[in-house]
Protein backbone atom coordinates (compact mmCIF):
# COMPACT_ATOMS: atom_id res chain seq x y z
CA UNK A 1 0.00 0.00 0.00
CA UNK A 2 0.88 3.64 -0.04
CA UNK A 3 -0.16 4.61 3.26
CA UNK A 4 1.41 5.56 6.63
CA UNK A 5 4.19 4.35 9.02
CA UNK A 6 6.99 5.93 7.71
CA UNK A 7 9.36 4.72 4.47
CA UNK A 8 9.65 8.17 3.42
CA UNK A 9 6.87 7.48 0.94
CA UNK A 10 4.18 9.62 0.28
CA UNK A 11 0.20 8.48 0.28
CA UNK A 12 -0.61 7.28 -2.63
CA UNK A 13 2.79 7.25 -3.86
CA UNK A 14 3.40 4.25 -6.52
CA UNK A 15 7.36 3.58 -5.87
CA UNK A 16 7.21 0.92 -8.94
CA UNK A 17 6.01 2.98 -11.69
CA UNK A 18 8.13 5.75 -10.21
CA UNK A 19 11.15 3.26 -10.50
CA UNK A 20 10.35 1.77 -13.73
CA UNK A 21 11.16 -2.24 -14.40
CA UNK A 22 14.35 -3.75 -12.40
CA UNK A 23 15.14 0.11 -12.29
CA UNK A 24 14.99 1.13 -15.54
CA UNK A 25 12.94 4.20 -15.95
CA UNK A 26 9.79 3.52 -18.28
CA UNK A 27 10.70 5.68 -21.54
CA UNK A 28 7.11 3.98 -23.45
CA UNK A 29 3.91 2.68 -22.85
CA UNK A 30 1.68 1.08 -25.68
CA UNK A 31 -1.59 0.26 -24.81
CA UNK A 32 -3.37 -3.05 -25.49
CA UNK A 33 -6.69 -4.87 -24.81
CA UNK A 34 -10.12 -3.31 -25.23
CA UNK A 35 -10.06 -1.37 -21.85
CA UNK A 36 -7.71 0.95 -23.02
CA UNK A 37 -9.65 2.30 -25.50
CA UNK A 38 -11.13 4.51 -22.86
CA UNK A 39 -9.67 7.61 -22.60
CA UNK A 40 -9.41 7.43 -18.56
CA UNK A 41 -7.11 4.52 -18.75
CA UNK A 42 -4.59 6.62 -21.27
CA UNK A 43 -5.12 9.68 -18.96
CA UNK A 44 -4.27 7.53 -15.64
CA UNK A 45 -1.04 6.16 -17.19
CA UNK A 46 0.46 9.45 -18.10
CA UNK A 47 -0.44 10.99 -15.14
CA UNK A 48 1.14 8.16 -12.93
CA UNK A 49 4.28 7.54 -14.92
CA UNK A 50 4.68 11.36 -16.97
CA UNK A 51 4.52 9.19 -20.21
CA UNK A 52 2.59 9.57 -22.75
CA UNK A 53 0.90 6.41 -24.13
CA UNK A 54 1.55 5.86 -27.56
CA UNK A 55 -1.39 4.43 -29.63
CA UNK A 56 0.23 3.13 -32.29
CA UNK A 57 -0.73 -0.55 -32.41
CA UNK A 58 -4.06 -1.80 -32.49
CA UNK A 59 -5.72 -3.07 -29.29
CA UNK A 60 -7.54 -6.27 -30.33
CA UNK A 61 -4.78 -7.26 -32.63
CA UNK A 62 -1.52 -6.61 -30.45
CA UNK A 63 -3.92 -9.04 -28.06
CA UNK A 64 -4.38 -11.86 -31.03
CA UNK A 65 -0.54 -11.81 -31.57
CA UNK A 66 0.14 -12.22 -28.07
CA UNK A 67 -2.13 -15.16 -27.80
CA UNK A 68 -0.45 -16.78 -30.79
CA UNK A 69 2.58 -16.40 -29.23
CA UNK A 70 1.84 -17.80 -25.93
CA UNK A 71 0.00 -20.87 -27.62
CA UNK A 72 3.07 -21.83 -29.84
CA UNK A 73 5.22 -21.18 -26.74
CA UNK A 74 2.88 -23.40 -24.71
CA UNK A 75 3.01 -25.96 -27.85
CA UNK A 76 7.32 -25.96 -27.81
CA UNK A 77 6.94 -24.30 -31.74
CA UNK A 78 10.82 -23.95 -32.14
CA UNK A 79 10.35 -21.50 -34.58
CA UNK A 80 9.69 -18.89 -31.83
CA UNK A 81 13.45 -19.10 -31.23
CA UNK A 82 15.29 -18.53 -27.99
CA UNK A 83 15.10 -16.17 -25.20
CA UNK A 84 11.26 -16.54 -25.34
CA UNK A 85 9.89 -16.36 -22.32
CA UNK A 86 6.28 -16.38 -20.98
CA UNK A 87 6.03 -14.64 -17.43
CA UNK A 88 3.01 -14.65 -15.01
CA UNK A 89 1.61 -10.97 -13.98
CA UNK A 90 3.46 -11.73 -10.72
CA UNK A 91 6.77 -13.00 -12.35
CA UNK A 92 6.37 -9.33 -15.08
CA UNK A 93 5.74 -6.94 -11.77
Amino acid sequence: GGGGGGGGKKKGENVKVRDGIHGRPLSRIVLVGGATRMPAVGRLLSALTGVVPQKTVNPDEAVALGCAVQVGILDGDEGLGEGVAVLSPWQAA
